[in-house]
């Protein structure tokens, strides 16, 4: 590689742009996060690798920003912490990180891998990169016979893959490793606690003869059954409940009424064995994605004239047992005729 001497930064024509850098030579394009990464992307002018000219040329030595980094290079400002140290990772560029060179997977013969795999006599890399069809390792070591045996045992299978695992110290770390993401999906029921006496399972909840003091414990679940609940400040478990699919409130003897702010994600709501006492104008005009609505077993004595508007996909109602001696022309106003 030839270079001037006393090199200086004005002799070494290129254009930056807010995203990409233009090769003057050869007019390619990169990205701003591949220069001084210590590869030459610009080819033999190397325009793109300025500040290790600098240091081979001018002797321009840099430091690291944090004392405690080790530099990719000595004398350059690109660097690593020792918590890289012997960790294969790429960025997503898809190349070698944090150091492009390599020079934090020096030296690994004897470092133990933690949650990882380790390639025999070198450096540690993701159990998701095991047997992926890519290598990764030296010589191809993570993709060799064992992968015909291989499986997940003790740790997280990636969702529609065959073989691609990850340690569980990696589900719910705010990385993605899986290739569909799943293993940072659902990760806020990593913090929540069940309530009292009641079953959960993912985002649904099941109370039955207990009673409920907080309704705020709720406000995470797609779906809730209430049984023979008491409950407390019952206006308020159906108010701001905005991610709630199916609601079931099952002889709770509660004060239902149309004063309640029904959710527009609700899709099923049965209300049976309440105090459900009367239904009136658009009592449901919030919930325009009610498929089913069950309330049956009331004591519904007054049902208004549109009860039931702007219920478009309302296919299912029940109003049976109840106290209902009239119902007006005109209830089912926008809903499917039966």
């Amino acid at each position: 590689m030839e270079v001037a001497k006393c090199l200086t930064l004005a002799e070494i024509p290129h254009e930056k742009t807010m995203s990409s850098f233009t090769c003057s030579q050869t007019t390619k394009v990169i990205s701003l996060f591949l220069l001084d990464d210590l590869y030459e992307d610009c080819g033999e002018s190397a325009e793109d690798e300025l500040m290790l000219l600098f240091l081979l040329v001018n002797n321009t030595a840099y430091k690291c920003q944090d004392p405690s980094q080790v530099p990719c290079f000595p004398g350059h400002a690109k660097c690593f912490f020792l918590s890289d140290s012997c960790i294969y990772k790429r960025n997503p560029f898809m190349q070698l990180t944090p150091c492009r060179n390599g020079r934090h997977l020096e030296n690994c013969r004897s470092f133990e891998c933690n949650g990882m795999f380790k390639c025999p006599g070198f450096y540690c890399i993701p159990w998701e990169l095991v047997c992926d069809q890519k290598w990764d390792c030296p010589r191809g070591k993570d993709e060799s016979q064992f992968c015909l045996s291989f499986d997940c045992s003790d740790m997280y299978a990636c969702a529609g893959q065959k073989r691609t695992c990850i340690h569980l110290a990696n589900v719910c770390d705010g990385f993605v490793n899986c290739p569909l993401n799943d293993d940072e999906q659902l990760c806020d029921l990593k913090a929540f606690h069940c309530p009292r006496e009641c079953q959960c399972h993912t985002y649904s909840l099941l109370c039955s003869s207990v009673r409920i003091h907080s309704h705020e414990t709720m406000a995470m679940f797609h779906f809730i059954y209430l049984r023979n609940v008491s409950l407390l400040q019952s206006q308020d478990l159906l108010s701001e409940r905005q991610t709630v699919l199916y609601l079931s409130i099952d002889n709770t003897k509660s004060n239902i009424s149309c004063s309640y702010f029904f959710t527009t994600s609700l899709i099923a709501f049965n209300s049976k064995l309440n105090c459900f006492s009367s239904v009136e104008k658009a009592c449901f005009k919030q919930s325009s994605n009610l498929t089913n609505l069950q309330l049956s077993s009331n004591k519904i004595e007054h049902v208004g004239s549109e009860a039931f508007s702007h219920l478009d996909v309302l296919t299912v109602l029940n109003l049976s047992s109840n106290l209902i001696k009239r119902i007006p022309k005109g209830f089912l106003v926008h809903t499917p005729k039966p």
